[in-house]
């Protein structure tokens, strides 16, 4: 038979765990990043264009940015994995998915192959 002090001493483990898990999220998250960090903009999906690289299916999305700095372009092309072509799709478990016009929130990061989506699930989040 377990004893409740134990069972309490784990419930607390978990909870300083999840608080600490979602901080770390928003701390990624900084509209202010550097350029070799992840970066989260708003704006539209206006092009979604599906490549073979290799053996793997990837969409190139091309956003259009809702608030584009002085400095910035007003669009932008990120890889995301997954998409369908030529009759054959591959899907990421945990990837999302993405639709024209779709207002989303979206964390990017640069690669040495250009940007790609960031945190597969966690890097899209649809806006209304």
């Amino acid at each position: 038979m377990r004893s409740p002090g134990i069972s309490l001493i784990l419930v607390a483990g978990i909870s300083v765990s999840a608080s600490a898990t979602s901080y770390r999220e928003d701390a990624q998250s900084s509209v202010a990043a550097t350029p070799t960090s992840d970066r989260t903009i708003d704006g539209w999906v206006r092009d979604i264009q599906v490549v073979r690289i290799g053996e793997r299916i990837t969409s190139k999305i091309t956003f259009e940015l809702e608030a584009p700095g002085p400095q910035e372009p007003p669009t932008l092309t990120f890889l995301a994995p997954g998409g369908s072509i030529d009759g054959v799709a591959m899907r990421i478990a945990g990837a999302p998915q993405f639709s024209i016009d779709e207002h989303a929130r979206v964390t990017v990061r640069q690669t040495s192959s250009g940007l790609r989506l960031a945190g597969l699930a966690n890097g899209k989040v649809v806006l209304p």
